[in-house]
């Protein structure tokens, strides 16, 4: 099956050969959920989606129903597993849920939560909390290394908005858009930034 989101929230269900199946509404947003996706899981029948305002939502995409719902809460980027579906959630953190029930499985509080990004197959970069960024494994959300916020952000710019990340080896890469302090701005406005950083590894916390 594929599948076409239209503007005004139908889901428009198809064969691979293009033979129209079925078509049902959804909540989706062109605008918001094209910033943070509506993956579908491995086998292609769950569709999920996040909702500025309604929480998320479980589709079936050979019923074109409603599977489940929780919320309300701001849900933003959502990954997939085969059993299990991962949302970032403003002002609380990361959500690990029951793909099939939607029952939270666990939890990790991130209060100013502000970016989560999937950097490897079974991790997220996700951040800020008190004073780190952490790289937190998929679905059980265990913490496998943390970054130093002075490491992401070492001129304490006043606005940072991370964009992007990705991990190859032992070095995480972050990019996106800071505007620097008054004190030390030379030029005027945003610039973009990447940095590559070395995240300590919980394991090696554990050692020392």
């Amino acid at each position: 099956m594929v599948h076409l989101l239209e503007s005004d929230g139908r889901c428009k269900v198809f064969s691979r050969q293009g033979t129209p199946l079925l078509q049902f509404q959804t909540v989706y947003d062109p605008v918001y959920n094209a910033q943070y996706g509506t993956p579908v899981s491995p086998d292609g029948r769950w569709l999920l989606m996040g909702s500025p305002d309604r929480g998320i939502h479980c589709y079936d995409l050979q019923l074109g129903a409603i599977l489940w719902r929780k919320g309300p809460d701001r849900v933003r980027s959502l990954f997939v597993t085969e059993d299990s579906v991962v949302a970032e959630v403003a002002g609380e953190g990361v959500q690990a849920r029951e793909l099939l029930t939607g029952e939270l499985r666990h939890d990790f509080p991130l209060v100013r939560i502000g970016v989560c990004r999937q950097v490897g197959r079974e991790e997220l970069f996700a951040g800020p909390g008190r004073d780190s960024y952490y790289l937190l494994r998929i679905p059980d959300l265990e913490v496998l290394g943390r970054v130093p916020l002075s490491r992401i952000n070492p001129q304490r710019c006043a606005t940072q908005m991370i964009r992007g990340a990705f991990r190859v080896g032992g070095r995480l890469t972050v990019w996106g858009w800071e505007e620097p302090a008054r004190s030390a701005r030379r030029e005027g406005g945003m610039r973009e930034f990447e940095r590559s950083v070395v995240p300590r590894l919980e394991c090696e916390a554990e050692a020392v």
